[in-house]
């Protein structure tokens, strides 16, 4: 009798594609500025705009298709730490922000030139 698992081979797959990221740098100064953005720091939307920027341009050159980008994207809102707001209302208007600041920066990154003709 021989073992299931050693007999189990797995074949290789020639539609497995490495998801593209952004790298750690743009991915952190992204997450630096969503929080200058969240604080309503002077000119934090226009900083971060050149970000979501800079990001897909790079993300472009990997090969990152436009989901890969708007997925990336997403993730640096949805991937924040939990804000110390707790209670109602306050929490409703938090989170309608980030909704608000998470399609801001999608459409940012459907501006760059490489990603309007995918």
């Amino acid at each position: 009798m021989t073992d299931a698992s050693s007999s189990a081979q797995t074949a290789p797959r020639d539609d497995f594609v490495p998801t593209v990221r952004l790298t750690p740098s743009t991915a952190r100064r992204i997450s630096h500025q969503i929080e200058r953005s969240v604080q309503g720091t002077y000119g934090a939307h226009a900083g971060l705009r050149e970000l979501v920027h800079l990001g897909t341009q790079q993300m472009l050159v990997a090969g990152a298709s436009r989901g890969d980008i708007h997925r990336e994207i997403a993730l640096c809102v949805s991937d924040r730490v939990p804000s110390d707001i707790t209670a109602e209302p306050a929490l409703s208007r938090h989170k309608a922000e980030m909704v608000k600041l998470t399609s801001m920066m999608l459409g940012w990154a459907d501006e760059c030139p490489g990603l309007r003709s995918r």
